[in-house]
């Protein structure tokens, strides 16, 4: 993945063998889009739109888990990081720093991908 790139991994039970990512800016921009690599590959695939395993993925990341209601899917799937970052302040919530989980860029700060 590019540096250009937010990412969060989490992990697929359906398909443990491989890695699994979220990212910002990589794929599309202006959405989130899945993708996953196989334990012994390099190459990164584009897997489509988020699901729910996905959206899980980016509320846990940005501690906003107690507001999903309020991040459906369809919402979240167009939400940037500095969006949810927002989002966060909005909604009265402490502050925290939420970085990137791209391989190599792991100084990436939320706020910086509009």
């Amino acid at each position: 993945m590019s540096k250009s790139s937010f990412s969060v991994m989490y992990k697929d039970p359906e398909h443990a063998d491989n890695y699994c990512a979220v990212d910002w800016s990589h794929w599309e921009k202006g959405r989130w889009i899945k993708s996953w690599k196989s334990i012994n590959s390099s190459a990164w695939y584009q897997d489509g739109k988020i699901n729910e395993l996905a959206r899980m993925a980016i509320l846990e990341k940005f501690y906003l888990v107690k507001l999903a209601k309020e991040l459906p899917i369809e919402k979240v799937q167009t939400m940037s990081p500095a969006a949810l970052m927002k989002f966060r302040d909005m909604n009265g919530l402490y502050a925290i720093n939420v970085f990137s989980d791209t391989p190599g860029d792991t100084e990436a700060r939320a706020e910086e991908y509009k």
